[in-house]
């Protein structure tokens, strides 16, 4: 199976694990958890006059955006307590997988150096970080959480977005291999096979 050399090396395994960790983009997506952790804490609270909506106050004023200008709001349907808890608590289980597979599949991103896998995870990461901004919009409407805490995860996002473009940038085209799905493998490239490597 494996051959002698290729003996794990823990010093080794420790240098990649603080490399991966000190990623700006990684440290982003922790700071991303931590904040998603938080806010999704002030899902169930009441405000002063014990309301069912915690910020309801908060949405009345910018729904307008979010519609077309046939849009009537008297056609929104006012949630009671039982819609609250299960809007909040399907809220908070999107979040926290969104936030948990972006760090998840940045740090499967840089296990390994094939470009295709390296692609496929920032894909994945893509469509979590605009999940988890899709979700800001819809708590908003809600009203499920502080408009001040719900833009302070959208800044963070656009942040980890910059990030982002910055880190997709740093693959390597030339390093991969075909896999037979031929969504990122590019045929134009004369690419090393594994073949080769046993040649000598």
């Amino acid at each position: 199976m494996w051959d002698d050399e290729d003996d794990f090396n823990e010093d080794e395994f420790q240098q990649e694990q603080d490399r991966v960790s000190n990623l700006a983009i990684v440290k982003k997506a922790d700071e991303l958890y931590e904040l998603v952790t938080a806010l999704i804490e002030t899902f169930y609270m009441k405000n002063k006059d014990g309301d069912n909506l915690p910020f309801e106050d908060e949405t009345e004023e910018d729904l307008s955006e979010y519609y077309d200008e046939d849009f009537d709001e008297e056609d929104i349907e006012e949630l009671d307590e039982a819609d609250v808890q299960t809007f909040g608590d399907h809220y908070k289980t999107l979040m926290l997988e969104d936030v948990m597979i972006i760090s998840t599949k940045l740090r499967g991103a840089e296990a390994g150096d094939l470009y295709s896998l390296r692609m496929e995870n920032a894909v994945i990461i893509k469509t979590r970080a605009v999940s988890l901004l899709t979700a800001t919009f819809s708590l908003k409407m809600m009203g499920l959480s502080n408009n001040k805490y719900l833009q302070l995860l959208r800044d963070e996002i656009d942040v980890f977005r910059i990030l982002f473009v910055q880190w997709i940038q740093t693959f390597d085209k030339t390093k991969d291999i075909p896999d037979g799905w031929g969504l990122f493998y590019d045929s134009n490239i004369n690419y090393k096979s594994f073949d080769d490597d046993d040649s000598d």
